[in-house]
């Protein structure tokens, strides 16, 4: 195989329709037996030395998923009990729906707090770094008051003072702060404007940290923020990837994701800039904040870069039906993708279902060879933390060209695990997971939780930091 696939995708037509809705545990319980059967990191995660510990980590949420009054609170206990297999690949979202009435149903069910139980004097006299206080988001269209609320689930919740948003009204709970490991981290639930449920973190060892997502609290004045994924340019707000000329030695070429969809946009924008691509000797190829999506899709990008044999390791897909047959669904899905590689790819899923191995080898170690092109002389690939799954493997392979030094930040380190699916339980939530595991785990290359260190470390909070890349590469 010339690639692999590491994206998440609709899947709706393997997930069981016709079963019911599950009360919590159930779903709980079906979640467990899922990923048991189907996600690639299951046996790694949990084995002879942590099996006693998770026994009861998962009894301590399993208790916890029975006690739970609240929807959004079984979800909540869900999301902490995915923490235990420490994979950013693997996780959950809630479906919404505002058809058939249930958006209407949603408000009507909304949580209302006294407005009686807020005390307005105190809350706007709370320091900056208190959690309580008065907050509005930058537009102003909300403000709300937050409490100190412990309900036995939640310690904090968010309460609508003002709301420009017709779907929420005075004394409704905006937002809820779980606690967390630390005693100052929690987990947050966050309410849309459809009442359903978004999970975050927040952090407030450093100071409030509501300003992160957005919140500012009243009197104080809002603290600078980062400008680390600021567009450089103006062609950033309207494509994913785009080329620029940044001096008469330089090239630059900007990739946004790499998702399947782009495979072709990306392939017409180095089509059309070749021949100054091969003429100018230095190369700037940012992929800041570029979270994956196909391997094809920086496969236009290789020429430029090689310079000696290219060595991947490969990767194991663990090959149950319905790993198999979502991953069949994926293929025919993308449009971009050419017959050729298709009916390529269908092909090893076929042999995978053939060989009733439960690991089968998805794509095999390889060594590839090519021929290496005078210009560009010298290559620098923008990377910081967001970058993750399928840049991570374009990144992999850059950095063992001499063209190519990576600047930036250390990248997510989401690798490891991944060719992501999606499987809908109960009819209640959808579960993320990674179907593949790579064989570096095996020799101790794993990147989890590590990431790719750059060859030079950026402050993207510094406004000349691309001037400073390119003044670098020229030396």
């Amino acid at each position: 195989m010339k690639y692999l696939i590491l994206i998440c995708f609709s899947a709706a037509f393997l997930s069981a329709q016709s079963q019911p809705a599950c009360t919590a545990a159930k779903s709980f319980d079906s979640l467990h037996l899922f990923l048991k059967e189907n996600y690639a990191g299951y046996s790694d995660k949990v084995n002879a030395s942590n099996k006693k510990e998770f026994a009861l980590f998962t009894e301590k949420h399993i208790r916890a998923i029975q006690k739970t009054k609240k929807k959004a609170y079984s979800y909540q206990v869900i999301k902490d009990w995915l923490k235990f297999f420490k994979d950013e690949h693997l996780s959950m979202s809630v479906q919404f729906d505002t058809a058939n009435g249930k958006l209407a149903r949603d408000i009507a069910a909304v949580e209302q707090f006294p407005m009686e139980g807020i005390s307005t004097p105190f809350l706007e006299k709370t320091t900056s770094a208190s959690i309580e206080g008065i907050y509005y988001t930058s537009d102003s269209s909300y403000k709300v008051a937050v409490v100190k609320n412990d309900n036995g689930f939640r310690k904090y919740a968010g309460i609508i003072l003002s709301a420009k948003a017709p779907e929420w009204k005075p004394g409704n709970v905006k937002f809820e702060l779980v606690p967390g490991k630390g005693s100052n981290e929690y987990d947050v639930i966050w309410y849309n404007r459809y009442h359903y449920p978004i999970f975050g973190e927040l952090d407030f060892s450093k100071g409030n940290s509501f300003h992160t997502q957005g919140w500012y609290k009243s009197n104080y004045e809002k603290p600078g923020l980062s400008n680390s994924y600021t567009p450089l340019f103006e062609e950033e707000k309207l494509h994913n990837a785009f080329f620029r000329q940044l001096d008469d030695q330089t090239s630059y070429i900007r990739i946004s994701s790499f998702d399947a969809n782009f495979i072709q946009s990306i392939d017409s924008v180095i089509k059309t800039n070749t021949a100054l691509l091969e003429s100018l000797p230095y190369m700037i190829i940012d992929v800041r904040g570029n979270g994956g999506g196909a391997d094809i899709s920086y496969r236009p990008l290789k020429r430029f870069m090689y310079t000696d044999p290219v060595k991947n390791i490969g990767v194991d897909l663990l090959a149950t039906p319905y790993n198999i047959d979502i991953t069949l669904q994926l293929i025919n899905s993308i449009s971009g993708m050419p017959e050729a590689d298709k009916k390529e790819y269908s092909d090893l899923m076929e042999n995978a279902r053939k060989s009733n191995k439960r690991m089968f080898n998805f794509f095999p170690d390889t060594t590839i060879t090519s021929e290496a092109i005078p210009f560009p002389k010298k290559i620098a690939v923008i990377i910081n933390g967001r970058c993750g799954s399928t840049t991570e493997q374009f990144l992999l392979e850059a950095r063992q060209s001499k063209k190519v030094r990576l600047f930036g930040t250390h990248s997510m380190g989401v690798l490891d695990y991944a060719n992501v699916r999606e499987k809908e339980i109960c009819n209640d939530f959808t579960v993320n997971y990674p179907t593949t595991r790579s064989r570096r785990i095996d020799i101790g290359e794993g990147i989890d939780n590590v990431g790719i260190r750059p060859d030079v470390v950026l402050d993207f909070n510094n406004p000349d930091w691309l001037i400073t890349v390119q003044k670098e590469i020229k030396k």
